[in-house]
């Protein structure tokens, strides 16, 4: 209790102080406060279809700095929830996403961190939504920190080096025990000696632990050889070697062999593709993005190897994110990075696609969607299937776990976004979400999920907002619900 005291006073006194000291460091500083009030006609997402009045006050503050040698961005509410009918649900809690590097040493030495707070339901079977406006409760808050140091030197025009280490620690009331997963990279890449040729050795190891119990050790080796056909299409092969051991008595090694390419056709067009046999079976890496003038698309896939600790990052990192965050196409239909970034964890981060384990996973990915925006309206649409196979051979696993009940996971998804600008100052917003996760072996689990939203956002002053929104969710399957919402929204920026 006495921690949570604490952080509230900070956060509230960083909302007030924060503007002022951030002038001398060249920080980009945004305080705001938020009042919402929500009516809900099934507050417990169950059949009794109990209804209650929720209202709701956010100081918040944002920063961010890209200029010099440290760069990124941190965004902060203290979120007050206060029921009418069930008081014993009322709630202050701190939310929290921080992402950023630092140069500590020019062209040398980098250190990058990432930590978030949240209390999303992680659980794809059962519960809210994981951006359900009125969630919260305590049992689902998760919090992860990320420390990340590396070293890049050149060795003359001979080649280039890169050392770097991961850490991510895992841990909050949704998880019964800390998780963590470190990661060393090593990397030696020479310079074309010999016309369009080049080559490389490359060095991973992951290492994970659950509660301080190791659950997986994952270590490869490889080499590359590179040939550069021109300057927009390069070809690649690779040959190696892997070792896996997962808890649980999964273990073995294999050679690693295969190929890929990079082609940049254009400058708005980059395809970039790898496939190799692995230990597991095949594993690949496509991405392909491209982007017009009103226009930006992207399709992803992939199949490897992964845990919940690494799957559980910053969405910074994630090259989808990177590449609609810094479009001009998404910064001139949503200048406000705040709001930008707000916009694109609602396209991206898919219904479906959360979950807590402690089994390494085979994780099979595809990924696609495209945003269109003319000058008065706007069209986003994302696609999300994975497919994750337990490849460890754990036992007496706790319910909420993913592969509890199966060796086998699917999820689909799709969102889709409409806005239409009605004036200089306001529009209206059309949403749309569906899902279906299923346990393909072992106990046949089935959740679907459909949840469409309709709003009106206006701008009542230069630093006010309000927006009134009505949103219908239905659940089926192992969770069975219906809900209405509305809820009218007020904030302020200082």
């Amino acid at each position: 209790m006495r921690g949570f005291l604490l952080s509230c006073v900070g956060l509230l006194a960083g909302t007030l102080l924060l503007p002022s000291m951030a002038a001398a460091q060249s920080v980009d500083v945004s305080t705001g406060l938020q009042a919402r009030l929500t009516y809900t006609d099934n507050s417990g997402t169950d059949s009794s279809g109990r209804s209650e009045w929720i209202g709701e006050l956010t100081p918040s503050i944002h920063l961010s700095r890209d200029r010099g040698r440290l760069s990124g961005r941190l965004a902060a509410d203290l979120r007050n929830q206060v029921y009418k009918n069930d008081s014993d649900s009322n709630r202050s809690f701190i939310g929290l996403r921080a992402s950023g590097e630092l140069e500590a040493v020019e062209n040398t030495f980098f250190i990058s961190a990432d930590s978030a707070i949240g209390r999303d339901n992680l659980s794809p079977f059962t519960g809210r939504d994981r951006d359900d406006v009125t969630g919260g409760d305590r049992g689902n808050e998760t919090r992860t920190y990320s420390l990340a140091p590396r070293l890049e030197f050149g060795l003359g025009t001979f080649a280039n080096v890169r050392l770097g280490h991961r850490t991510r620690w895992v841990d909050g009331a949704a998880l019964a025990q800390r998780q963590r997963q470190s990661q060393w990279d090593a990397g030696l890449f020479g310079a074309r000696m010999f016309g369009p040729l080049g080559w490389g050795l490359t060095y991973s190891r992951s290492d994970g632990r659950v509660g301080g119990e190791r659950t997986d050790v994952r270590e490869a080796y490889r080499g590359i050889l590179t040939y550069a056909v021109n300057q927009q299409l390069q070809l690649r092969g690779t040959l190696g070697h892997e070792r896996n051991d997962f808890e649980g008595g999964g273990s073995g090694s294999a050679t690693i062999y295969g190929g890929g390419f990079d082609w940049f056709p254009t400058v708005r067009t980059s395809v970039r593709a790898t496939m190799e046999k692995r230990e597991f079976g095949t594993g690949y890496d496509l991405a392909l993005q491209h982007r017009h003038a009103r226009s930006t698309w992207f399709v992803s896939a992939g199949r490897d190897l992964s845990s919940f600790a690494q799957r559980f990052g910053s969405i910074f990192s994630d090259p989808e994110f990177a590449l609609l965050f810094d479009s001009p196409l998404l910064i001139d239909l949503l200048p406000d990075p705040i709001e930008r970034e707000a916009f694109l964890r609602a396209q991206l981060q898919l219904t479906g696609d959360h979950f807590i384990s402690r089994s390494s996973f085979v994780d099979r990915r595809l990924r696609g969607g495209f945003t269109l925006a003319g000058a008065r309206n706007s069209l986003s649409v994302s696609l999300l299937r994975s497919d994750r196979t337990s490849v460890s051979g754990v036992s007496g696993l706790r319910s909420d776990d993913l592969f509890s009940a199966a060796d086998r996971v699917r999820a689909e998804s799709v969102a889709l976004s409409f806005n239409h600008r009605v004036s200089g100052l306001s529009t209206i917003a059309l949403g749309l979400t569906g899902s279906e996760v299923q346990a393909r072996s072992g106990e046949r689990l089935k959740t679907r999920r459909y949840s469409g939203s309709l709003s009106y956002n206006t701008r009542i002053g230069p630093r006010t907002v309000g927006s009134l929104a009505y949103r219908h969710n239905r659940a089926s399957g192992v969770v069975d619900y219906t809900e209405n919402l509305v809820t009218g929204n007020v904030g302020i920026r200082f």
